[in-house]
Order: C-alpha cells, then sequence, then structure tokens
C-alpha cells in the first residue's frame, strides 16, 4: 500500500495582493501526476486545505476539481481534515457527496467511531487505518465555566485534547483487531 501524506494547501491566499490561481492549479496538476507516477492507493491531506474560513470560490472551484480528477488516478480513496486555517462547516457540508467518491471528510471533530477510516488496497482490502483528526479549537473541547482561570481552562483543554487522541486511537486499535495493518493517525 502506497500513501501519499500532505497537508497545508492554503488555496486561496493571496500574496502582495496577487491573486494565484495559476500558482495552485500547477501545483494541483503536479500532485495529481505524483499520485500517478507513485501509484498512490490513498491520499492523505492533514488540515489547511484553504487559506481562510471563507475562500474565494475559484479556491474552492480547484479543490473540487482536483477531487474529481483523483478519481482517473490509482489511488482508491482520500482522507482530508480540517485545519487551524480552515471553516469546519464548509469542508463537512459536501461530505457525504464527496464519499461517493471515496472521499473522507473530518471538518469538526467526530466521535471516535466517526474518526477511523479503513485505506483500500488495489483489491479493496483493508490495507490501513486512518485516524482523522482535524484541528482542535479550545471551543471543540472545553466549555469554560464560570470563576475559572485562564490556567484552569488550558489545563482542561490539554486533558480534552489527549483525552480526543486517546479515544480515537483506541477505536483504531479495536478496529484492527488481529489484522496485521498499520494505523495512520493524522491531526494539524
Amino acid at each position: 500500500m502506497r500513501i501519499l501524506h500532505t497537508s497545508d494547501w492554503h488555496l486561496g491566499r493571496r500574496l502582495y495582493g496577487k491573486e494565484r490561481r495559476s500558482e495552485y492549479e500547477h501545483f494541483l496538476d503536479w500532485l495529481l501526476g505524483v499520485v500517478s507516477s507513485e501509484h498512490a492507493d490513498s491520499l492523505i491531506v492533514s488540515g489547511d486545505v484553504f487559506d481562510s474560513p471563507t475562500p474565494p470560490v475559484w479556491a474552492q472551484e480547484l479543490y473540487y476539481s482536483f477531487l474529481t480528477r483523483l478519481r482517473q488516478t490509482p489511488c482508491r480513496s482520500a482522507v482530508i481534515t480540517a485545519g487551524n486555517h480552515d471553516s469546519a462547516a464548509l469542508l463537512d457540508a459536501p461530505a457525504g457527496l464527496l464519499g461517493c467518491l471515496s472521499v473522507r471528510v473530518v471538518g469538526a471533530p467526530r466521535s471516535p467511531q466517526d474518526s477511523v477510516f479503513e485505506l483500500p488496497d488495489s483489491s479493496g482490502d483493508a490495507a490501513a487505518l486512518c485516524c482523522a483528526v482535524p484541528f482542535l479549537r479550545r471551543r471543540d473541547l472545553v466549555t469554560p465555566a464560570c470563576g475559572q482561570t485562564a490556567d484552569d481552562i488550558l489545563c482542561q483543554y490539554g486533558e480534552a485534547f489527549r483525552a480526543h487522541y486517546a479515544a480515537v486511537v483506541s477505536e483504531a486499535l479495536s478496529r484492527r483487531g488481529a489484522r496485521d495493518i498499520p494505523i495512520i493517525a493524522t491531526g494539524h
């Protein structure tokens, strides 16, 4: 099984006020070429697909076009998680539709059961498990209580952060069972 991992595309970013659409088009074309030439079975994108929570329409068009064209390569699945620059809601919105393309998207944190995906090999059998954890914002994990200090909240966040990853990994270990397949954990 061959897996290609990438992150931090930052689609839609401007440089000194200059739109960079053609640069991103070249990058995504190049990435498709690498997926094909390396015969990658799966693609993992670990956050910051977009440069802002409200990317320009052209950046979204490039993203969806890339995912559609990915189906024309040897790649059988993709897992995409949100980063700190992404809108979790924007990435999650088409998750059901993208699932039809074998693209799994995790924008907002999910339950451990909904955060672990099987990555198929060329015969369609599970060859690896992917723990897909998006960027975990403090507000996703901790609700401050009246009277808590900033240090208390930070400590609570750290504990919740560790607990979330531990629960996702525990789910992956449970799903793997006696199978001799790797577990890949992602995060941003």
